[in-house]
């Protein structure tokens, strides 16, 4: 949902992503007030408080902490909010709500891309401003939604979840982004890795002729310019390899490490792990593959102990994380 309200193409549309942090700080002081949230509820995996600490201190230390505190605060907001809010609501409600809600978004970004490609638009963004954006957000969608379907006994609901799975699909090819192509054959290669031997070769041969139809993008495409912000983002994260610039500083301080006949500056290095790394150190990308370990570990855990249908949002909830983790190579 907050994917959703991220960015819109229209000129004068309000940026809703904004609102968040504060609609979520609202909700966390209304639900302590309330009573239906404890403070000791809002712990966090230590991995993640290790990383908002470090966070902190680089901001205060960063050599522009008042472009550094105030992004930490908003994204410290963000995960505190998050964190927060799923608390207000026992999980099966909670899936409920999200579960349509994110259904309804769907088919808007489905209408909307058909819409486009009616126009004469090469590429797709649906209402999220960027072909990248909107194939992010099919890589984390489209598991949450048709795996748990699929597992239902109801064939209705197993046919409308194909239904809109393969609108996913349309919707994920529509946006032209190779490197979500590639993260979702990885998506669905994982979901193949355990079952019967004839599944995995289905899922091999479809992740190949994902991959040969789309070869020209992937071989001859001019990623010059990605591998020249690799470069620069080395050189920055070596600069600054305890504590990093702060968080929200890269833009400001990339420029600083161009060569001076090198293309604009960008906001982002297309990585997330160098993106870490000049922000927040790299005691971060540690922290982080902690993190990563740790939620992968617990959510195998709970799936073994889960009922059919809780273990579906279980496998969804990594296949996420396949997805996502293999975009965030190329991509921020």
């Amino acid at each position: 949902m907050v994917l959703a309200a991220q960015q819109t193409p229209w000129p004068g549309a309000p940026n809703l992503q904004r609102l968040t942090p504060l609609a979520a700080s609202v909700a966390v002081f209304a639900g302590v007030v309330l009573g239906q949230i404890r403070i000791a509820s809002l712990r966090m995996p230590l991995p993640l408080t290790l990383l908002l600490c470090l966070g902190a201190l680089g901001a205060l230390l960063s050599p522009a902490p008042w472009l550094a505190v105030p992004s930490l605060a908003e994204k410290a907001g963000w995960i505190i909010g998050t964190v927060a809010l799923v608390r207000l609501f026992t999980p099966a409600v909670a899936r409920r709500i999200a579960t349509w809600a994110l259904v309804a978004l769907t088919l808007e970004q489905v209408g909307l891309a058909v819409w486009q490609v009616l126009s004469g638009h090469r590429e797709v963004w649906g209402s999220l401003g960027t072909p990248n954006a909107l194939a992010r957000y099919v890589l984390m969608v489209w598991p949450v939604l048709a795996l748990p379907a699929w597992s239902s006994r109801d064939s209705t609901t197993r046919c409308l979840a194909t239904l809109l799975g393969l609108a996913m699909g349309g919707l994920l090819l529509g946006t032209g982004s190779r490197m979500a192509w590639a993260a979702f054959a990885a998506q669905v290669l994982s979901l193949a890795w355990r079952s019967h031997p004839r599944v995995v070769v289905a899922a091999l041969a479809g992740a190949a002729l994902m991959l040969v139809g789309a070869w020209d993008r992937l071989v001859f495409a001019d990623d010059l310019q990605r591998v020249l912000a690799w470069r620069t983002a080395l050189s920055l994260a070596w600069a600054y390899p305890l504590f990093g610039t702060g968080v929200g500083t890269f833009g400001s301080y990339y420029a600083t490490f161009l060569p001076s006949d090198a293309a604009v500056p960008l906001l982002t290095p297309h990585n997330l792990a160098l993106h870490l790394a000049c922000e927040m150190g790299l005691l971060s990308l540690l922290l982080v593959a902690w993190l990563l370990i740790d939620g992968w570990r617990r959510l195998l855990q709970a799936q073994e102990r889960a009922n059919a249908w809780d273990a579906a949002f279980l496998r969804a909830a990594r296949v996420v994380i396949v997805g996502l983790g293999v975009q965030s190579l190329v991509e921020y």
